[in-house]
């Protein structure tokens, strides 16, 4: 009687905690943390950011539709395959000069070690595995930088302040700089 009162009390427990580990999105390689929850072992290493994402702008005058990024930025889905541009190679495509805002200090979280509860201060922050855009710079024109963009990759410091536009768009505007004739310089 004592052994079967002891294992459903461990079930009861077991059944109680499994509903506490940090749980992926549907389909996603990334999760919301929830404070109190634990850290998974399959998410061991992850890195957890603020829920922020580059927001997309328009450019009437331009016909032009573009996104800035920031600081630890979570790239969306919506924006796989997009390419970033440091803003001086932007303003030389496309004659737009945009200020750069100033992006306030942000932290980035490792998930480690499996068990940890997520502090109450990173409640609804985005984990995903650790990935960043790659930027590849020009050898023989100076000051331009570009990477293409993957979902649930994290923007670097580095690419603070970048323009994002999607391939097509950035192919008419470098056939475009092209036939200007700035492009031949």
């Amino acid at each position: 009687m004592k052994n079967t009162a002891t294992i459903a009390t461990v079930c009861a427990l077991l059944l109680a905690l499994s509903g506490c580990n940090t749980e992926r999105e549907p389909s996603q390689e990334r999760a919301v943390l929830k404070a109190g929850q634990q850290v998974s072992a399959d998410m061991v290493g992850w890195v957890a950011v603020p829920n922020t994402a580059p927001q997309t702008q328009q450019d009437k005058n331009a016909n032009l539709t573009y996104a800035l990024v920031a600081t630890h930025n979570i790239v969306p889905a919506s924006m796989d395959t997009w390419v970033a541009m440091n803003p001086e190679f932007f303003a030389q495509l496309t004659d737009i000069k945009l200020t750069a805002k100033a992006t306030p200090a942000s932290e980035r979280w490792v998930l480690k070690p499996e068990g940890k509860s997520v502090p109450k201060d990173k409640q609804g922050w985005v984990a995903v595995p650790f990935s960043q855009p790659r930027i590849e710079s020009s050898a023989k024109h100076k000051g331009r930088e570009m990477a293409t963009l993957a979902a649930n990759q994290i923007i670097p410091k580095e690419m603070d302040g970048w323009v994002a536009v999607d391939a097509t768009t950035l192919g008419k505007l470098v056939e475009k700089y092209m036939m200007s004739g700035k492009g031949s310089k």
